[in-house]
């Protein structure tokens, strides 16, 4: 087993809890695993905040910890959470209640209020790409690279041209 495992650091240490609480409010099948507090301040690490917590959404197990230590790096656009939506619908609930207090970005990229990346995308875009010959796979990225949030209406009327 793989699990993903969320630092937050800088301007977001501390914050772990809170983020836990709000990807598990979102995803319908969000719940909490494993919490480990610190008990005691520790450096410049506060008692309460994550040593290691697990959570569970979207049929995936995802870990997060805290660190107000220096460590010169953050969340950034490197590595990001995929969610593959088959309708439109599903792309606006995600892409609404991730990028609330975040920041909106091209291609169904966005980054949440903790500085976390996820892709909202549709499955259309994949099976493009799996099935769709040369002339398809243009059409549907041509028009997927002008998009922020995903329209799949657009992207099934390129594939479909």
């Amino acid at each position: 087993m793989i699990v993903p495992s969320l630092l937050y650091t800088g301007d977001v240490a501390g914050k772990a809890n809170e983020a836990i609480d709000f990807y598990c409010s979102i995803f319908r099948d969000g719940k909490r695993g494993a919490t480990a507090p610190r008990p005691e301040d520790v450096g410049p690490d506060n008692a309460g905040t994550l040593l290691y917590a697990d959570f569970y959404v979207n049929h995936t197990w995802l870990a997060a910890m805290d660190s107000a230590h220096p460590h010169g790096f953050a969340f950034n656009d490197a590595v990001s959470l995929l969610i593959a939506c088959e309708t439109q619908e599903e792309i606006d609930y995600y892409w609404s209640a991730l990028s609330t207090d975040g920041e909106p970005r091209q291609c169904g990229w966005l980054k949440d209020k903790y500085g976390a990346s996820w892709q909202v995308t549709s499955t259309v875009m994949f099976d493009a790409l799996k099935n769709g010959n040369p002339e398809q796979v243009a059409r549907v990225t041509q028009t997927f690279m002008t998009m922020k949030k995903v329209d799949v209406a657009a992207l099934q009327q390129a594939y479909n041209r």
